[in-house]
């Protein structure tokens, strides 16, 4: 180890002969030195202690101040006038007990704002030679003697020591000279409080206990201390690297631990004073003490002490348990479930499984051997997956159309796909007015069909489904009079993939030519290569020239609303046979997972929480911590939200998480 030492520089006291003025000090083994100067003390005491060890102090490191550097006149042992300063003096005294001596000029007058310079530009001039030296912080043991030190000076050697800290350097030893007692005091002690004291604020805002261990460390220790300060350090360092499968297991123990020191009193007195700040650790701790605390108790935990990856990762890990054990959404299908343990990976569980990967159609398949079928199965299943995919979105796409009458509020959301349904949507915003005019005999089918090929295409699929009823005797063209666009939003929400494969090709022709509704997939009728509608869609227009109708007294903004999904009645946890509106954004991920939830609940396969929104809600900020995680760890700044909003919907997502439990 390498030895290094810092002090104050104090004056030289003469005698009313101008003889130097001696003092006895008492070395450890008894024996007495003879000192001109405090500092001359403890730096002799520290190099006699290191020699036997087979040590040496390597390097002094004083500040000087201006009365130090001023000449003194004096005489000498053998009768001599001798003059030099105070700090040539001392480093002749101490020259043959450290190998090196360095100081830096310090004024005493000056403010604190100098002051603090000073002792950065020490702790720099330290941190300069040990690496001229090549010399490894950690091995190099700092020794420090306060003695003399006026004012601030003891706070700015505090400073400096602790700059040394951060550097990987330790202090060893703390040395004071007590010159009417006759010995050079050890006051690590009081130091190592003050390192104590530090570690419990690192401790509540971090939740690190190393500062609490140091000190604990050489101390007489009763088994429930030992017991306590290593579950404690288990149980943070479990969550430092979310060791989920040992946390709770630890936040038990901990329980028990400090339940236990608690009760046990102490013997030394580092123990008493541990156990005198013992109620901020049990605050600190908080909900993990409560006997029946939980995974959100952890995870608030680690939130409130900043470990927010932390707080992501047992998030991603745990809440897919806690979203289906309250029975937010969760399977009613015992075939899913089995499903989900099949195809579940080693490092998952079924729940986990549940919500980030399963696909819809999954639990269907049919028993066959593997190596047969495995590959078109998953081929079959994705082109499935696919094709409900896209469904769900000209749903979506009708819906937000029919609220806003904007191609540009369609494209916000759906830019890849919404091109491809511009003629539709066109012809949807002039139907108003066509279905006016058809009312009153001054559009005629044909020429409907001619006009707006697509509402007339979508009209017939209409009357063919109502045809079905026995008890159905109108004609097509009568049946068209009475039909409002509010109809033919409803139907189109709810259309099935192949009719919008029929409208997206401009089709036209009649009765004979438009494919029934299950055969529609393979029946494809000749398209026209563009629309004639007479009406073009614009950001500015909201509706064609029509009269207002029903649909026009609700305000535009809660009809998008609803379309945004602002949710459904109350009711019983089984799904409706109604259609559920998700929750879409920018990120085809999440609105292809999306797709799977929500076909899961219109199929009555995945119960949910009403109204159906608020489980969306749930499931998208989940997603998303889950997602802002995952580009933590792969060190990707794409889409990385700031630190209080991740704060704030892990805090939000846990508190709504809780309010619906309750509620049930």
């Amino acid at each position: 180890m390498k030895h290094i030492m810092l002090l104050f520089l104090s004056e030289v006291h003469l005698n009313p002969d101008r003889t130097l003025s001696f003092s006895r000090y008492k070395n450890p083994d008894g024996m007495m030195i003879y000192c001109v100067q405090a500092n001359e003390s403890a730096v002799r005491r520290t190099a006699d202690v290191l020699q036997k060890q087979g040590e040496r102090l390597d390097c002094l490191f004083y500040f000087s101040t201006k009365q130090t550097q001023e000449e003194i006149s004096y005489i000498d042992e053998i009768g001599d006038e001798r003059t030099m300063t105070h700090e040539a003096l001392f480093r002749e005294r101490v020259q043959s007990f450290a190998a090196h001596c360095i100081g830096i000029d310090y004024d005493e007058s000056i403010r604190n704002e100098e002051s603090i310079r000073r002792a950065l530009s020490m702790a720099d001039i330290m941190g300069t030679f040990m690496e001229a030296q090549s010399w490894q912080p950690e091995d190099v043991e700092l020794h420090v003697d306060v003695t003399g030190c006026f004012h601030h000076a003891s706070m700015m050697m505090m400073a400096v020591m602790q700059l040394l800290k951060y550097r990987g350097v330790r202090t060893m030893s703390v040395l004071s000279s007590n010159r009417r007692e006759q010995q050079v005091e050890n006051v690590t002690d009081i130091y190592r409080l003050f390192n104590f004291i530090s570690g419990a604020h690192e401790f509540i805002h971090f939740g690190n206990i190393r500062e609490i261990t140091a000190y604990m460390e050489g101390a007489e220790q009763t088994a429930e201390t030992k017991r306590l300060l290593q579950t404690m350090d288990d149980f943070t360092n479990a969550v430092r690297i979310c060791w989920t499968g040992k946390i709770m297991a630890l936040a038990k123990e901990l329980q028990e631990a400090l339940n236990h020191f608690e009760k046990a009193g102490s013997v030394s007195l580092q123990e008493k004073i541990f156990l005198r700040i013992l109620e901020v650790f049990k605050w600190e701790y908080g909900s993990l003490l409560k006997e029946d605390f939980t995974n959100f108790d952890i995870i608030r935990w680690c939130v409130e002490k900043g470990c927010l990856q932390q707080a992501m990762t047992l998030c991603s890990e745990w809440l897919p348990g806690e979203i289906v054990g309250r029975h937010i959404f969760y399977p009613v299908k015992d075939s899913i479930i089995a499903e989900c343990n099949r195809q579940k990976a080693n490092y998952q569980t079924w729940q986990q499984y549940f919500l980030n990967d399963f696909a819809v159609g999954q639990g269907e398949e049919k028993e066959a051997s593997k190596e047969d079928h495995e590959a078109p199965q998953k081929e079959e299943r994705s082109e499935q997956t696919d094709r409900e995919r896209r469904e769900q979105r000209m749903h979506t796409m009708v819906r937000v159309f029919e609220c806003t009458g904007k191609f540009s509020s369609v494209s916000k959301f759906f830019s890849d796909e919404a091109e491809p349904f511009k003629p539709l949507l066109e012809e949807l915003n002039a139907g108003h007015r066509a279905l006016y005019d058809l009312k009153r005999d001054l559009l005629t089918v044909g020429q409907l069909k001619e006009k707006l090929p697509r509402i007339h295409t979508t009209l017939w699929a209409m009357y063919r489904q109502a045809a079905e009823d026995p008890d159905f005797t109108r004609t097509a063209e009568d049946y068209f009079k009475t039909r409002e666009m509010g109809d033919v939003y409803e139907f189109l929400k709810m259309a099935p993939y192949e009719l919008f494969q029929i409208l997206l090709q401009s089709p036209e022709g009649g009765e004979d030519d438009l494919p029934s509704e299950e055969n529609a997939a393979t029946e494809m009728v000749e398209t026209n290569p563009s629309s004639t509608a007479d009406e073009t869609l614009g950001d500015d227009v909201i509706l064609a020239d029509h009269e207002n109708s029903e649909d026009d007294v609700i305000p535009k903004k809660s009809r998008l609303d609803e379309a945004l999904g602002k949710g459904i009645p109350s009711g019983s946890n089984e799904p409706s046979e109604g259609y559920i509106f998700g929750i879409y954004c920018e990120d085809d991920n999440w609105n292809n997972r999306q797709a799977n939830y929500l076909r899961l609940m219109n199929n009555g396969e995945a119960g949910y929480v009403r109204p159906a929104r608020a489980t969306l809600e749930i499931l998208y900020n989940y997603w998303q911590i889950r997602i802002e995680r995952n580009n933590i760890n792969h060190a990707n700044d794409q889409g990385s939200l700031p630190t209080e909003e991740i704060k704030d919907l892990v805090l939000d997502l846990l508190r709504r998480m809780e309010n619906i439990a309750e509620s049930e």
